[in-house]
């Protein structure tokens, strides 16, 4: 991966650290653990987040409760505040079907560049149960 320093997924930018990788496949068995989504309105929501200053082993165990917790409800992303956490993290996975889980854990995300051509799709959001609206995005992003 460009840009990457020591492990694959942690991206050099000066001042910050940035953590984005595709889920490796887990060479052991892990208890999953689900935790309460927060709801709205609950103010925990609205907090602003601190940054990661490290992804260690215990904000890797956390994301994956966040992927599990995802899964589980189910959804394709959730952010680390709605599970009463106020960091910037979020998991997403947008696999479709049948299609093997691609899940990314991300830490400090910043949308870096956004295509031009847009699209609509309705959405949902897991802290906003059994609401659902058109939102226009662009086709693509690109994130550090």
């Amino acid at each position: 991966m460009k840009g990457c320093v020591g492990k694959p997924g942690i991206l050099d930018v000066p001042g910050r650290l940035s953590y984005l990788e595709p889920s490796p496949t887990r060479q052991f068995e892990r208890i999953m653990a689900i935790r309460p989504i927060i709801l709205a309105p609950d103010p925990i929501l609205k907090e602003p987040c601190t940054p990661v200053e490290v992804v260690d082993k215990d904000m890797r165990v956390l994301m994956d409760d966040m992927l599990d917790t995802m899964y589980r409800a189910p959804g394709i992303g959730l952010a680390a505040p709605q599970v009463g956490v106020t960091k910037r993290i979020i998991v997403v996975d947008v696999s479709r079907g049948d299609a093997a889980r691609a899940p990314y854990r991300m830490a400090n995300p910043e949308i870096i560049w956004r295509a031009e051509e847009l699209f609509e799709y309705e959405e949902g959001c897991l802290s906003l149960q059994d609401h659902y609206a058109p939102v226009t995005r662009p086709e693509k992003v690109r994130i550090r």
